[in-house]
């Protein structure tokens, strides 16, 4: 569904002028990396308990944190 909605807003954007035609055929070339990552999500989505997907978001915050605070800290 969310492929369906990209591509017809692409496709809307594109008509409309909004989008650079030349773009669109950069942006199409990432599609077979996307059905991957769909694949493989489907596949880890069983696998996966609840905890462990838990520990992996509160490892990513953290770091998505860290890198905030120095980037702050470095800026001031």
């Amino acid at each position: 569904m969310v492929i369906f909605s990209v591509s017809i807003r692409a496709l809307v954007f594109t008509a409309g002028g909004l989008m650079l035609a030349d773009r669109l055929v950069g942006y199409a070339m990432l599609v077979p990396f996307a059905l991957a990552g769909l694949w493989i999500g489907n596949r880890i989505h069983g696998r996966i308990s609840r905890e462990a997907v838990l520990r992996v978001v509160a490892v990513v915050l953290l770091l998505i944190g860290a890198s905030l605070i120095a980037r702050a800290l470095a800026g001031a």
